[in-house]
């Protein structure tokens, strides 16, 4: 009997290693220098811990308060990935782009995540189904994509899978539902769930509670709650607007909030079936059979759709869709038997493969990523010449500050001349103002008009085919 419980243990080494491998090449293989302004943001915060300067931020984005360009982004950001990338950050031996060592750390905390769907799914069926769902969460579209870059999708996962693993120790399952919290915001609802199937409920939840009030102490647990407070967060980015109070928006604008929610979930959905495949249909009959996985799962996929004010599918999409490989797998098993799980795996992996390098090959060489994305030496070297307390305005000041170490503010874009110029003569510390000629996206086209805005209080150059507008001292009074 002992012989045969260490034989079935290396064959469940052998297993979840090659899970991991398999899902870690994948992602190796996929790694671009293709940032979005939130990595950006997350590599900028894994930076200045790195250096000793605190949770501090060298971007403001959000116009609804008022400060400094450099600021403390403590109630913006979820600190859980900064803090966990920032050890690796002097790995980074070009810090004018984005890093591929925290890309890095990044896939193999989702390769991590998908040898736990794996264990789950081990500890409720057999070892083929283990091998089948951590196949599926390791090709699983919104994973995959979020995880070649650095972004906190995968890291909230990881826990939320760990709080999962964790059976018999309830209090651990809380404390790791904290972690995930701090990481991503929707673990609130895996928590819920969790707890209810507890017989001593109050313990995972006692957990919860001991984290959240660690991070409220340290001013780290209401990141992102502007969401719920405006119809759209562009609008305290581009239209440079401040949030309503709390519940305001929905108060006042119940049937456009409601459209919204509808809306947001009918398009999680198709985007579900469109690229998950067979996936979060199988996981809709687990589901039906009242799934304890599957009902984490929805919840929290109808937890996102909820919040009305954006919409980001790939990300959103990321926890739900890896843990229903978990219950897809074990109903695949049972509804179509061995040789059936084998070929749904078979050609949901290929088609997953396929469809993500065309999309990601896509990305990461269309013109519109390199105009953004990639900063001439020449204006990287403009805005170094800025003095330490100075700072930059543009449109997407993302990849500027990224590659210069300055300080940059958003440049809202739906605003008057004269309201342009009260703008920027409230942030002294903005000395130059960069106009390229590449959008950041379709909405955030860059504001030539403001070329005449500011002739009257700024002199122009250009640099490297971009125009710099000076600021005179003048705009600043």
């Amino acid at each position: 009997m002992l012989q045969r419980t260490l034989d079935c243990t290396r064959v469940m080494k052998r297993t979840y290693l090659a899970v991991f491998v398999f899902a870690l090449l994948l992602r190796g293989g996929a790694l671009a220098p293709n940032p979005t302004p939130d990595a950006a943001e997350y590599q900028m915060l894994a930076r200045s811990l790195a250096r000793g300067e605190g949770f501090v931020l060298p971007v403001r984005v959000r116009h609804d308060e008022t400060g400094p360009v450099r600021h403390d982004a403590r109630r913006e950001r979820a600190p859980l990935l900064p803090l966990v990338l920032a050890p690796f950050e002097p790995l980074d031996r070009d810090p004018r782009t984005v890093a591929p060592a925290l890309q890095g750390v990044n896939a193999v905390i989702a390769a991590l995540s998908c040898v736990l769907v794996a264990s789950i799914a081990r500890r409720r069926a057999s070892r083929r189904v283990a091998v089948a769902a951590g196949l599926l969460a390791a090709v699983s579209p919104p994973l995959l994509v979020t995880s070649t870059k650095i972004l906190a999708e995968p890291l909230g996962l990881l826990l939320i899978l760990a709080a999962i693993r964790v059976e018999d120790g309830p209090a651990l399952q809380g404390v790791a539902l904290g972690l995930a919290r701090l990481a991503r915001p929707e673990s609130v609802v895996a928590l819920v769930l969790v707890a209810l199937r507890e017989k001593r409920r109050i313990v995972p939840l006692l957990g919860f509670a001991a984290v959240t009030a660690l991070a409220l102490a340290a001013g780290v647990a209401t990141q992102q709650s502007f969401l719920l407070h405006v119809g759209n967060f562009r609008d305290v980015m581009f239209a440079a607007k401040g949030p309503l109070p709390p519940g305001t928006y929905a108060l006042e604008h119940p049937g456009a909030t409601a459209l919204a929610i509808l809306k947001n979930a009918g398009d999680l959905g198709y985007f579900a079936l469109r690229y998950a495949y067979a996936v979060p249909v199988l996981g809709l009959c687990a589901l039906l059979k009242r799934d304890r996985i599957a009902i984490v799962a929805f919840a929290l996929a109808l937890g996102a759709a909820c919040v009305w004010s954006t919409r980001d599918h790939e990300r959103f999409l990321v926890a739900p869709l890896a843990l229903l490989c978990i219950p897809a797998a074990i109903t695949a098993r049972r509804c179509l038997g061995a040789r059936g799980l084998e070929a749904l795996v078979v050609g949901t992996v290929l088609l997953s493969v396929l469809q993500f390098d065309a999309k990601n090959t896509r990305n990461a060489f269309s013109e519109r990523d390199r105009g953004v994305w990639t900063v001439p030496d020449a204006l990287a070297g403009r805005l170094r010449a800025l003095g330490p307390d100075e700072a930059f305005a543009a449109v997407s000041p993302w990849s500027l500050s990224l590659a210069s170490g300055r300080d940059g503010l958003l440049l809202p874009t739906e605003l008057s001349g004269d309201e342009l110029a009260s703008f920027l003569a409230a942030r002294p510390e903005v000395k130059l103002v960069v106009l390229r000629s590449v959008p950041h996206d379709a909405v955030t086209a860059e504001p030539w008009r403001y070329a005449r805005d500011l002739a009257s209080i700024s002199s122009s150059e250009s640099v490297a085919g971009n125009v710099v507008l000076v600021l005179q001292t003048s705009s600043k009074k």
